[in-house]
């Protein structure tokens, strides 16, 4: 349960795009002028994008649910736009531009929101949520450690890179609308990737998983090609500590580094995905012969390593037992398909750069048996991606051996250090 909200101000709670000059010259200004001016320039036109019943019933749906705001724009435009917009609600808490040391990305202004509402125990970090309409409340939320849910409402219909930024940082919720703040907060597992939910919450199946698609590029080339995941990880960066401390698929991706059985919820995960990805050919109806088939195989071991990804594919193998089929689907499941050259480096213990680790893959990945994959469909499944080369790679080497097609998939995507995005 949520017990502190903290909002951008924004393009969050108000639409206040056009206001940015007169934003930015509010600086140390405490002036009636100033102030009547931003009163005015607000109230020439609707810009509410979370109204107070919306907020109101937030709180009435959670017992003793305190409310923030937590923004960059300066300390007296934001009481006058408070003021204006939101006659009903007393906010518990507002951490504007003057009020921090270190502003967003940065966690600081969370932090010291959680102190000032008697929150302040690292403890408390799950049960607080920052809700933004950008990558630096998202890249903040995870420097602090709290929640975060991404703020589409106040978006261009058509995205730049920006918004495509903002999604591929991977929030524990993305929120079309203030409606879905309402069940966010009240239970902060729904909509969380995939496997983070199962993890969370038990494996009980939701209505429409969430596998979110990632853009990998490679070097030098600007062609997109996306990669599906079920989840983050958050590797051990000084300023990622807070969330990874409670965050339990990067717990369990540790755990697992050296393992040869996985846990239920990785399989059970892969399997959802499996029904998902392929919903449309499991409804299409065939007539004689066989219906269409889907490789399913994974990233190989460096030569001399024990290949646990192997033992992943031959465990989600048993768990469907003698009947391999999704109606008509037909599933086949090759864990060997790849191998890598002899020489290949590790891609994390060697310390490889982006470019080294790109040339590392390229040189020495390989198809097995490029013949045999002519004409069928793959699944590549990879445990962690980083900067997807393997991935990449892998896919691209089969496509070279003529498959029909390839799917990228990866059980978590690690996070970046927030501060040096």
């Amino acid at each position: 349960m949520i017990r502190l909200c903290l909002f951008d101000l924004d393009q969050t709670l108000v639409d206040t795009e056009d206001m940015q000059v007169l934003r930015e010259a509010g600086v140390h200004r405490n002036d009636a002028a100033y102030a009547s001016e931003v009163r005015t320039s607000f109230r020439s036109r609707n810009r509410i994008l979370i109204d107070e019943t919306t907020l109101i019933q937030m709180q009435l749906n959670t017992p003793g649910l305190k409310f923030g705001v937590f923004t960059r724009s300066p300390r007296r435009y934001v009481d006058v736009i408070l003021a204006s917009a939101y006659t009903l609600i007393n906010w518990d808490v507002v951490i504007a531009y003057e009020d921090v040391q270190q502003r967003k990305p940065n966690g600081e202004g969370i932090h010291r929101a959680m102190v000032a509402v008697g929150l302040g125990n690292p403890s408390e970090l799950p049960h607080v949520l920052m809700v933004g309409d950008g990558d630096v409340d998202i890249r903040a939320a995870y420097n602090a450690g709290c929640r975060v849910a991404l703020f589409k409402k106040g978006w261009p219909q058509s995205y730049g890179r920006s918004q495509w930024r903002s999604l591929g940082l991977l929030p524990d919720m993305v929120l079309e609308d203030q409606d879905d703040l309402l069940s966010f907060a009240s239970n902060p597992h729904h909509g969380l990737p995939e496997l983070e939910r199962a993890l969370d919450a038990g494996i009980q199946a939701s209505s429409r998983p969430r596998f979110d698609d990632i853009g990998k590029f490679f070097l030098g080339d600007t062609t997109r090609h996306v990669v599906q995941t079920a989840g983050r990880y958050f590797p051990f960066y000084e300023t990622l500590s807070y969330r990874r401390g409670w965050h339990q698929l990067s717990q369990s991706i540790q755990a697992n580094k050296e393992s040869t059985v996985f846990p239920i919820e990785w399989i059970e995960t892969i399997r959802r995905y499996v029904a998902f990805q392929y919903r449309f050919l499991t409804s299409m109806p065939f007539f004689g012969g066989s219906g269409p088939e889907v490789i399913i195989t994974a990233v190989p071991a460096r030569p001399g390593r024990i290949h646990r990804l192997g033992n992943l594919i031959a465990q989600l193998q048993a768990s469907y037992g003698h009947n391999l089929e999704l109606n008509r689907l037909r599933l086949t499941f090759d864990p060997n398909v790849f191998a890598y050259r002899p020489g290949v480096q590790s891609q994390s213990h060697d310390h490889l750069t982006q470019e080294q680790r790109f040339a590392n893959v390229r040189d020495h990945l390989h198809v097995v048996n490029p013949a045999a994959a002519q004409g069928k469909k793959f699944l590549v499944i990879d445990d962690v991606s980083t900067s997807g080369a393997t991935l990449l790679y892998a896919k691209k080497y089969l496509l070279d051996a003529h498959a029909n097609s390839v799917d990228c998939f990866s059980l978590a995507q690690t996070v970046s250090d927030p501060l040096r995005y």
